[in-house]
Parts: C-alpha cells; structure tokens; sequence
C-alpha cells in the first residue's frame, strides 16, 4: 500500500508541476489567486484584490 500511495502522489506532483512551480523564472500575476474560485466573488476579497492593485 505504501508503495501505491508514494507512486500516486508523485504522479499528482508530476501533473501540477506541469503547470509551474515557485521556482520557475516565470513571474505569476498575483491577482489570478481569486479567479475561479467563487461564482460571484465576495466583497471583501474584491476589496483585498484591489488593494493588490490587479
């Protein structure tokens, strides 16, 4: 079972690291962490994406 589990979640690393890490060159847009989150965003996460500046 431990060996299952390890295989499964290094896969799982694979696949998201598909899409960046922290250490990639690439600068990521700060104010992407509130889309696709909520279907109508509350108000006081609009405000803080505001105060980001994005």
């Amino acid at each position: 079972v431990q060996k299952e589990v390890e295989a499964e979640v290094a896969a799982a690393q694979k696949e998201a690291e598909k899409y960046g890490t922290l250490a990639d060159s690439h600068a990521q847009n700060i104010g992407e962490m509130f889309e696709d989150v909520y279907k109508d965003m509350p108000a006081h996460l609009l405000r803080q994406r505001a105060e980001l500046g994005d």
